[in-house]
């Protein structure tokens, strides 16, 4: 349901506690799926003024937060808390105390580069911030507000906020060593969530489930803001909830009676393999209307997979939503609308890694696309030839680039131009350049894949360098800069693979490839908590490199299997 127009989200809140103060905002699931603690409208405006009021005694207008809080209404109170302060909140994913150390470097390098001076946490952090006081002094020289701590009784008013202003940081770009925070507007947010709004077509029965973590996209607008922006409740569950026992997400569906949720297409495979035959007789997911995929590559055979074993269960074909978008757009650029079925295209493979459309009947020798629904309301999608940058013809493959009111201003603190580019023989207008190669049919958006090296494995976005440097330190005979991360497809599952030159002299066993072997995945594992698909150890000089000596990362995809430099290879088991 789309509300009146409002300037930001903190009118629209206090709208929403006026007119129906003691309706549902926001609810948590414990565990056991059952119904935990729960924000009203009236609640949810209240609390957040409250702490808003700490914040304005501590913080100047446009100063950054960050907001180091696990999933739940502590999170939602410190984000509205920061809108109504007129503070640039900054989501970032919440260490576990017991495991610190793994993401500490992440959280430092991210408070740097947004200059915090505020930090939002809950009391699990406040003995662990002692440890790193010398090694990392910008999150310990920041002011911390505990969320269930002391605050301010009477509530101020809130700042004066405009709609171009920085409503929050997005920081699911940047590789560790260079964060990127994407600066989305009031403006961004609320345009973004009208048009997520328009194409959902949610109604007054409508309820929202979630389990996506509020520091990414998904999870923030479109599990969290979507149903406050909508006026229908709207549960939380935690990530680590649904990946230990993946029912408990289809069991949240089916008890709320929900019918608005999703996520990456890793997660509809996780509940293939993992949810049995007798759990899914108890399931009732006929309210499920709108099941959107994104976020990684959405496939074909996940969505046949799942809908086979929950037709039983209630789910309708018709309810698959693949959608398209990324932080840079606030969230959404393309989706289906209700109703509608989702469509595909069998493509020459050949064709297609020369960036051309080709039809092919033959599916074993084919590459299927899946259609991401069009544009969203007021967002123009071109197909452009990245070097030239000329429109594409059709049936052409090219990078996708974007305009429309959800595009962010930029990245915090760059002043490079990476954010935006212009089409040749344009009236001059910019447009976000996406890095996804894909094309448009019928007014339809196809993703074929991406400019960049990035890896995307469960929705996570991860640089290659970053997982390379752990690579490189984690064994003494892994040769300097001579590491390749790249992704790969196995077993139908967009996977992590390494491959790495190393030194061997006379005096090494025979042992040395599996110490090798166990020393990588254990680094990247701790680091990165990411699986290897795949461990390849090569002789010096193997890896394929341009004439100015950067490897090739995407070459070795094909010619490493058919290496015969390889000293060995390691496959997940």
């Amino acid at each position: 349901m789309i509300p009146p127009r409002f300037s930001h989200l903190i009118e629209l809140l206090e709208h929403r506690a006026q007119e129906q103060p003691d309706a549902l905002a926001l609810g948590f699931l414990k565990n056991d799926v059952r119904p935990g603690s729960r924000l009203s409208y009236a609640e949810l405006a209240n609390r957040s003024a409250s702490l808003s009021a700490r914040l304005q005694s501590l913080a100047a207008p446009g100063a950054r937060a960050l907001l180091i809080l696990p999933t739940g209404l502590d999170f939602v109170v410190a984000f509205f808390a920061c809108l109504r302060a007129g503070v640039i909140a900054v989501p970032v994913p919440a260490p576990h105390p017991a495991r610190i150390n793994r993401s500490i470097g992440r959280l430092q390098a991210i408070a740097a580069d947004a200059d915090a001076t505020v930090i939002i946490s809950d009391a699990s952090l406040r003995h662990a911030r002692n440890g790193f006081r010398e090694q990392y002094p910008t999150l310990c020289d920041a002011q911390w507000i505990e969320v269930n701590g002391s605050i301010e009784d009477d509530a101020t008013s809130p700042r004066s906020i405009v709609k171009c202003d920085t409503s929050f940081l997005q920081y699911t770009s940047g590789s560790t060593a260079d964060p990127r925070g994407v600066m989305v507007t009031h403006e961004n947010l609320l345009s973004n969530l009208e048009a997520i709004e328009e194409r959902v077509n949610n109604h007054e029965k409508s309820v929202s489930v979630c389990w996506l973590p509020p520091f990414h996209d998904m999870g923030l607008i479109g599990g969290i803001l979507q149903p406050i922006y909508g006026g229908y409740p709207g549960w939380l569950m935690t990530p680590a909830s649904f990946l230990q026992q993946p029912i408990r997400w289809l069991q949240a569906i089916s008890s709320l009676q929900a019918t608005f949720s999703g996520g990456p297409d890793f997660a509809y495979d996780l509940c293939v393999r993992r949810i049995t035959p007798e759990q899914r007789s108890t399931l009732d997911l006929s309210s499920w209307e709108y099941a959107f995929n994104g976020a990684e590559p959405v496939r074909k055979k996940t969505m046949i997979e799942f809908s086979r074993a929950f037709e039983d269960s209630g789910f309708r074909r018709r309810a698959w939503r693949p959608v398209y978008g990324l932080a840079e757009a606030t969230l959404m650029v393309a989706g289906g609308g209700p109703g509608a079925d989702y469509h595909t295209r069998q493509l020459a493979a050949e064709a297609l890694e020369d960036h051309r459309i080709e039809e092919c009947l033959d599916e074993q020798r084919g590459v299927t696309a899946v259609g991401c629904g069009p544009p969203v309301k007021n967002t123009a999608v071109l197909v452009v030839h990245p070097e030239t940058r000329v429109e594409c013809s059709l049936g052409e493959v090219g990078e996708l680039w974007v305009r429309g009111p959800g595009i962010a201003r930029g990245y915090w603190g760059k002043t490079t131009p990476v954010f935006e580019g212009h089409v040749v023989n344009s009236e001059g207008s910019s447009f976000l350049r996406t890095g996804d190669l894909g094309f448009v049919t019928d007014g339809e958006i196809y993703i074929t894949g991406r400019l960049k090296d990035l890896i995307i494995i469960r929705g996570r976005k991860l640089y290659p360098q970053d997982i390379e440097l752990t690579v490189e330190t984690s064994h003494p005979k892994i040769r300097p800069h001579a590491c390749a991360a790249f992704s790969i497809v196995a077993e139908g599952l967009e996977s992590v693979a390494v491959a790495v030159e190393i030194e061997r002299t006379s005096s090494d066993d025979d042992t040395l490839p599996e110490k090798v072997t166990r020393a990588i995945r254990q680094a990247v594992s701790e680091t990165h908590e990411v699986g290897l698909a795949q461990v390849t150890l090569l002789r010096p000089g193997s890896l394929p490199r341009t004439t100015s000596g950067k490897i090739r990362r995407s070459a070795l995809k094909k010619s490493l299997p058919l290496s015969n430099k390889a000293l060995s290879t390691s496959n997940a088991s």
